[in-house]
């Protein structure tokens, strides 16, 4: 794999991109994203392999490492390819509810593409998505799962998922999809609100308190979103994305009613 030198000066507070639980993604003077890892001796141990396992992979709209990122010598991250857009949780304050839906499904196009290489994401968070407005686009994809190789770390949102359902494969994807689409829909809802319902209905329901009261939770706002964030614990959610589907549904009836 090909050896992208850098300096200290490639690493100022200025040229932050994100910040995450692992590493910081940097934006490079060519236009490339560089993520460096905190702690060098976890990153050699367990992610040297996954980032070979990833850049070897082709697929559209996912930034897949390209050249191990060094510093004074020291293999401390990888780099990514340039890419323009706004992360989702700017993208659903200026986009239509038609534009979001659409994004979405793109989205999940590209999750299918991962799941036929035996890549569970996991954390689908806003803040690692990309849009132009028309395509969308996956950033920090080597923490996700691939074939034998596990998570680098776990939300809380696939913590509550996974308190219920231990098996690891496309559903949990299709699961934090749903909340994806509930968050991009309701701009009155926080992310960490929804994980707060989550939380809520897993410690309540399933140890068998069948009436739920979400005033409880703090949030009372838009019950109907609350309610969707609620069937998404059926059998049935989790193996379709029933939220996605049955917007687009609705979409095509409005259209043929006008």
């Amino acid at each position: 794999m090909e050896i992208l030198k850098i300096t200290t000066d490639d690493i100022k507070e200025e040229k932050r991109f994100k910040e995450g639980f692992e590493s910081i993604i940097y934006t490079y003077k060519d236009g490339s994203l560089i993520k460096v890892y905190y702690d060098r001796k976890y990153f050699l141990k367990n992610t040297l392999k996954k980032i070979e396992l990833f850049s070897q992979l082709s697929i559209p709209f996912v930034a897949l490492p390209q050249k191990m990122v060094e510093l004074s010598g020291e293999k401390v991250g990888y780099s990514m390819q340039k890419i323009n857009g706004i992360t989702l949780d700017v993208a659903r304050r200026i986009l239509t509810e038609e534009e979001i839906i659409k994004i979405l499904k793109k989205l999940e196009r590209i999750l299918e593409e991962l799941h036929k290489h035996d890549i569970v994401v996991g954390d689908l968070n806003p803040q690692n998505i990309l849009t132009d407005g028309e395509d969308v686009y996956l950033l920090d994809i080597v923490c996700s799962k691939i074939g034998n190789y596990n998570f680098s770390e776990k939300s809380k949102t696939m913590s509550v998922y996974l308190s219920y359902n231990k098996i690891v494969d496309k559903r949990m994807d299709n699961f934090m999809l749903n909340i994806l689409t509930v968050y991009m829909l309701n701009r009155n809802l926080l992310y960490d609100n929804i994980v707060s319902v989550l939380e809520y209905v897993v410690d309540n329901y399933f140890t068998g308190h069948n009436k739920l009261d979400f005033k409880l939770v703090g949030i009372e706002d838009d019950l109907e979103s609350l309610n969707v964030i609620f069937d998404m614990f059926s059998e049935q959610s989790k193996n379709e994305l029933l939220l996605l589907t049955h917007l687009e549904k609705k979409n095509q009836a409005n259209n043929i009613k006008k």
